[in-house]
């Protein structure tokens, strides 16, 4: 069993895999007060703590770096002038963090979008991971999600894209997804969720954690951490 620091957080939305697979959450630290995490939490610059942290019975780091400027929504916002930039990447310095007090002490991992794949290349001793909700239950919502791992392998599952629900009105499979508002379709791409009880059944949350939309649309399915926590020693 591990004992896990995690480090960015948000409200937790995706952490709860590694109890279900048998490993302790510690502590979560993110820079902003996150009333909905569901274990213990800790208020302070996630890549400061990194920085400056003693780990004592902490024998494993999960990070979730802001990852706001790699969505493709925000891609658009910056050629308006207007949003993120390069200069704001926080994933960069905090993979370099990691790597430098980390790499060969404990094994730590780094969550983040597809569209980060350029910023979180592995050396050696590392695998990067892609994970899709068509690669387990409840099937219902897509959302890749990069994992950048260190200290340990996990097995890479196929997608599967066939298995999400077909819509009644193309008959074809359509996942869902948990993105900016709720109840919205586009006829030719994605919907969303219907609200956020129904955010919790596609992404395979417990519905007693009662998490707003808000919180679920940052965070990715706990069978995501549940499958890399089934392979740590």
């Amino acid at each position: 069993m591990r004992t896990i620091a995690d480090v960015c957080s948000g409200a937790g939305v995706g952490i709860t895999g590694y109890v279900d697979a048998g490993h302790d959450v510690a502590l979560g630290i993110d820079i902003v007060d996150q009333p909905h995490y569901p274990f213990r939490f800790y208020r302070d610059d996630g890549l400061a703590w990194l920085k400056r942290v003693q780990l004592g019975r902490v024998n494993m780091i999960h990070t979730s770096f802001p990852c706001t400027g790699f969505t493709g929504a925000n891609h658009l916002a910056v050629a308006q002038g207007k949003g993120w930039s390069e200069q704001e990447d926080l994933l960069t310095p905090g993979i370099a963090v990691l790597r430098e007090r980390f790499s060969g002490k404990v094994p730590w991992v780094v969550e983040n979008v597809e569209r980060a794949k350029r910023f979180m290349q592995p050396q050696d001793g590392e695998q990067l991971l892609m994970l899709c909700g068509s690669m387990f239950p409840p099937y219902k919502m897509q959302r890749h999600r990069l994992f950048l791992i260190s200290g340990f392998t996990v097995p890479q599952p196929k997608c599967d894209h066939s298995r999400f629900e077909i819509d009644p009105d193309s008959g074809k499979p359509r996942p869902w997804g948990v993105y900016y508002a709720p109840a919205d379709s586009i006829p030719s791409g994605g919907r969303t969720a219907l609200n956020a009880a129904h955010a919790h059944e596609v992404m395979g949350l417990d519905p007693a954690r009662n998490l707003p939309w808000g919180a679920i649309k940052l965070g990715f399915q706990p069978a995501y951490t549940e499958h890399i926590g089934r392979s740590i020693t």
